[in-house]
């Protein structure tokens, strides 16, 4: 694990060749710069998208097999299989950021792709390049850990999925050893205050 003040480019590259590196930095330096500056979760996933939109290395427009134009990257995008974290039907989980797989958008029809549709969904190990989790504490709260933990398990679960992440923010500090008590799974973990960065990754376990 890697904490304290260091850059999200030092943290990040030493521990993942992370292609949308930039896209994380500039949205952890604009939180930093200013927390109060965002008042919902939903603040950051839109500004992280935006970024995304901006990056023609990572946004790019594609056809599907049957020639639907779709772009790879999409905000709310459904898992193929339900999760299941505890006893139950499970459900879908919708990722708050996703990247799709070039590859997987050209050789499959626009039905699978969209996924909207539960039975039009297929599995493929790398359909999605990566996908994104927010969490947002503005306030402090006892079961705020335990959340974060969730989605790190949830996203662990989506085999369809290459690279996970949740990126957690807090208007308040947190000490290092609370993401050690954090189960990742198979995902990686950044969480960022408004003056530190604290960064986790399945590789360093």
């Amino acid at each position: 694990m890697t904490d304290g003040n260091a850059s999200t480019f030092s943290v990040i590259s030493n521990a993942k060749n992370f292609v949308y590196l930039e896209a994380v930095n500039r949205l952890v330096a604009d939180f930093q710069s200013n927390p109060q500056k965002y008042f919902a979760e939903a603040e950051l996933q839109y500004e992280f998208y935006s970024i995304l939109k901006t990056l023609k290395a990572v946004n790019t427009s594609l056809q599907t097999r049957d020639g639907v134009t779709v772009a790879t990257v999409h905000p709310e995008y459904p898992s193929v299989n339900r999760v299941q974290l505890k006893s139950g039907k499970g459900y879908r989980t919708w990722f708050d950021v996703a990247i799709l797989n070039p590859s997987f958008i050209n050789s499959s029809d626009y039905k699978t792709v969209w996924a909207r549709n539960e039975r039009d969904a297929k599995s493929g190990p790398e359909n999605v390049l990566a996908a994104f989790e927010f969490k947002y504490f503005p306030v402090k709260r006892t079961h705020d850990f335990s959340s974060v933990e969730q989605d790190c398990l949830k996203l662990s679960l989506c085999e369809e999925v290459k690279e996970k992440y949740v990126l957690t923010f807090s208007s308040y500090d947190i000490e290092a050893y609370v993401m050690q008590g954090i189960d990742i799974g198979s995902a990686m973990l950044l969480w960022t205050t408004p003056r530190a960065l604290y960064f986790r990754s399945p590789d360093d376990e």
